[in-house]
């Protein structure tokens, strides 16, 4: 929330479980008046993601500051442009570092609904994010699913030796790649199924599931 103090409490440890010197670190701090909407997505309109994107509305006074960020890490040459939905336009984005691009668009009306999208260029190709609907002056959560909304599941995350899959469809599609997008499995799979990672190498995986319900990417983490 803004303008709200909040009290941190952080401690660290490495992979074989050594606790830092200073845990935990403590910290006091205050946020900004700055109010808006957040979250992560996978769905696009025009070509696709293998990991999906950020994105962030933030109303100042009556500007609104718009940034989205890439989270594929196998493209290169990235750019980003933003979509106006009605009438349809596009403004350059500017980089602020990696694949985080923003564009701030000025003299809004307070409770007014804009509608933008993130066309990401690369060598060889573009993604585009779906249109975002967002309130000027709303500190909403975008697109937050109903809690009798049925949802997809991969537990334990982080995992050890098996990674359980509760999915929505009998027919599933499943590719497992690593942080440099190579793949290390690729299989059909049943709406639950048990996955044996006991040999795979600690670190960070991608997970993309392929049914009828769509596309849907998981970060997975093994210990």
């Amino acid at each position: 929330m803004p303008n709200t103090n909040y009290s941190f409490s952080v401690s660290c440890s490495d992979l074989t479980g050594n606790n830092f010197v200073a845990n935990p670190i403590l910290l006091n701090a205050t946020t900004t008046g700055v109010i808006g909407c957040s979250g992560t997505d996978t769905q696009a309109q025009q070509g696709s993601f293998s990991v999906g994107y950020n994105y962030a509305f933030e109303t100042i006074g009556t500007d609104v500051k718009i940034t989205f960020e890439m989270l594929d890490v196998d493209k290169v040459g990235v750019v980003g442009i933003l979509w106006r939905q009605s009438p349809f336009t596009e403004y350059q984005m500017s980089n602020v570092s990696g694949n985080i691009f923003t564009k701030t668009i000025t003299g809004q009306t307070i409770g007014s609904t804009i509608n933008y999208a993130v066309k990401f260029a690369y060598a060889g190709g573009l993604s585009v994010t779906r249109y975002f609907s967002y309130v000027v002056g709303n500190n909403c959560t975008l697109d937050v699913p109903t809690l009798s909304e049925p949802r997809q599941l991969c537990y334990p995350n982080p995992v050890e030796n098996t990674l359980h899959l509760q999915l929505l469809d009998d027919n599933n599609l499943i590719f497992l790649t690593d942080v440099l997008g190579k793949t290390q499995l690729e299989m059909e799979v049943s709406a639950n199924e048990d996955i044996d990672m006991s040999n795979f190498k600690p670190g960070i995986y991608f997970l993309r599931i392929q049914n009828s319900r769509g596309i849907q990417n998981f970060k997975i983490i093994k210990n």
